[in-house]
């Protein structure tokens, strides 16, 4: 299975469990955290945030509202947003941006 088929996957399964109510609350919990598990494990950091993202949805049923929950699944995607444009920023360095981050990290 290729790196963008895992993450359709994973939107397809999570869009399949919110539309379910077959599930126990119990077994729900547990197939939901099951997913935010698989969602960190993704390769890109830039899929991991998405998939992550998308995971709050599971937690905004009409039967299942956990704001605990879904406050988790927003800061686990912005600390990966975070990583993802600060690595993203370091790629397009240059040698006079390189220079100056230096010097201010230096001062601290």
């Amino acid at each position: 299975m290729c790196i963008r088929d895992r993450y359709k996957a994973l939107t397809l399964i999570i869009g399949t469990l919110n539309s379910t109510n077959l599930f126990s609350s119990e077994n729900y919990a547990n197939l939901s955290q099951e997913i935010i598990q698989f969602s960190a494990k993704l390769l890109k950091k830039q899929d991991q945030c998405r998939a992550i993202m998308q995971c709050t949805h599971m937690y905004c049923k009409e039967k299942i509202t956990e704001p605990e929950k879904i406050e988790e699944c927003l800061k686990k995607s912005q600390n990966l947003c975070g990583a993802v444009s600060y690595t993203h920023l370091r790629a397009h360095e240059t040698r006079e941006d390189l220079v100056c981050r230096l010097l201010l990290e230096k001062k601290k």
